[in-house]
């Protein structure tokens, strides 16, 4: 008999290593929040569109969408929520940390098994 399990796991990457991650999944969601008034813009690229560069001294995430935007952000280290399926990453959530401090609290770089 085989035993599935599933878990939640909150851990902090770099850049460089949450850009490993999210390489392997077809897709990248990209998501700013606007508290007021509250509105969330997603933009969603294929993961062959997502780079890794230093802009100013900072590791950055980028990607060129569909539509000719650039989008990217900028930043050492995020914290991630990953869920786990097995040993599989089933979906995960980074948010930019920057000295310990959550300084971009409505930037997201996301990643699922699913659409």
């Amino acid at each position: 008999m085989t035993t599935s399990t599933t878990s939640d796991v909150i851990t902090v990457l770099t850049a460089e290593q949450l850009f490993c991650v999210i390489k392997r999944f077809p897709r990248v969601w990209f998501s700013l929040i606007s508290t007021n008034p509250y509105v969330c813009y997603e933009v969603p690229v294929p993961s062959e569109a997502v780079s890794f560069d230093h802009d100013n001294g900072w590791p950055t995430i980028c990607a060129r969408t569909d539509i000719e935007q650039f989008v990217a952000v900028s930043c050492d280290r995020y914290q991630c929520k990953v869920d786990f399926y097995d040993n599989d990453i089933v979906n995960l959530e980074a948010t930019p940390l920057t000295n310990g401090d959550n300084e971009y609290p409505n930037i997201s770089i996301s990643v699922t098994q699913y659409f």
